[in-house]
């Protein structure tokens, strides 16, 4: 990591413990904002995937958010706004589906564990069947502000032929009443707690 990343890698590993907090409290994620890409990729939370000649659709439970992988030809544009998922574009490789995604903002983590990025990261997917209910994808890394050399990890999906997406929006009511609430409404005039609301 660059020195800038790395002080905030280690402010969401160690500077949480000694203030007494646990890393959820400095995850984007606490305060209702989407996971983003790369990460929505590696949350557990399942996705489907719906392939069409000339886009490829992935469609997340977590944040009802969805990724558009362009098929058309096409190339990542110089100034695309910045978003949470960013701009795809895909080619077919042999039997590897290889994606490449900028125009990503800086507002998420990279991964669960606190790994930061900047808004200059570009990320390559090589999605590939390895067998009738496996998917593997191997992602490589390249931001220039964050990290000292590219990087690669990788990660196997199962199919789950019996799942359904579902709606996923109670996961951010819940955290806002239990966590973002309290800490800025407590103490105002009419505030109450969830167990007080509910009569507990």
């Amino acid at each position: 990591m660059q020195a800038r990343a790395k002080a905030i890698y280690d402010e969401n590993q160690g500077g949480a413990a000694v203030r007494g907090q646990g890393l959820d409290e400095l995850d984007p994620t606490t305060y209702c904002l989407p996971h983003g890409m790369p990460r929505v990729m590696a949350f557990n939370y399942p996705f489907e995937i719906v392939q069409t000649p000339q886009v490829v659709y992935i469609l997340f439970e977590a944040w009802q958010m969805q990724r558009r992988i362009f098929l058309d030809g096409r190339k990542l544009p110089d100034a695309f706004p910045q978003t949470f998922l960013g701009f795809s574009t895909g080619r077919y490789d042999g039997d590897a589906l290889v994606v490449e995604t900028s125009g990503l903002n800086d507002r998420t983590w990279l991964d669960n564990s606190g790994i930061p990025h900047s808004d200059a990261l570009r990320v390559t997917e090589r999605m590939r069947r390895t067998g009738q209910n496996t998917m593997e994808i191997a992602f490589r890394f390249e931001d220039p502000k964050a990290f000292t050399r590219p990087w690669e990890s990788s990660k196997t999906y199962e199919l789950q032929p019996g799942w359904q997406i579902m709606e996923n929006i109670g996961y951010c009511e819940d955290r806002f009443l239990y966590n973002y609430s309290q800490k800025v409404f407590k103490g105002t005039v009419g505030w109450q707690s969830p167990e007080q609301a509910a009569g507990k």
